[in-house]
């Protein structure tokens, strides 16, 4: 492949992950700022980029027996391609069928852990949405039910939207 197979695989991953890694690095490097000290921040960052870069260096280091082990599995390329060809139509007939959600249901019932790990997630990121325009919007004062009176609950709902319909947009 050489530098410039390189550098082409490098802009295919750039230009493919923008539209989620912006929102998250934006949301992140919001946080950073608002912490009591830079170290704080620094550490935050710190641990996002070794979270997108120790993956790359990773597959960097298994790339040569990788390209082994794939040379000797060609000849079970079509069978790969058929099973998964397969599960492809297979999901997608659970899709239009509805067979999904009453997966999503199951999941549910069987491991109600799921749904409290869920709620409790959705609640942390909507408190540090709610911190970060409380401090950006010192006029705007909670109410009763926790949210902001003024722009800023304008503001955050439009920034959940955002962020929301930007990480499901994939290119193709």
């Amino acid at each position: 492949m050489g530098l410039l197979g390189a550098y082409v695989m490098g802009l295919a991953f750039a230009f493919g992950w923008t539209p989620c890694i912006g929102p998250i690095l934006a949301a992140i490097l919001a946080i950073a700022s608002t912490e009591e000290t830079v170290w704080r921040g620094a550490q935050l960052l710190t641990a996002y980029s070794l979270g997108l870069g120790v993956p790359f260096l990773g597959a960097a280091l298994a790339m040569e027996p990788f390209l082994g082990f794939i040379s000797r599995f060609k000849r079970h390329f079509a069978k790969v391609e058929k099973i998964v060809g397969a599960l492809l139509v297979l999901t997608g007939i659970a899709f239009l069928t509805g067979g999904v959600q009453s997966m999503s249901f199951w999941l549910l019932q069987t491991f109600p852990g799921l749904l409290i790990l869920a709620e409790a997630r959705k609640k942390s990121f909507h408190s540090h949405v709610l911190t970060l325009f409380k401090q950006s919007h010192p006029r705007s004062e909670p109410n009763r039910d926790g949210g902001l009176r003024n722009a800023g609950r304008m503001y955050a709902r439009r920034f959940l939207f955002a962020v929301r319909l930007k990480c499901r947009r994939r290119p193709p």
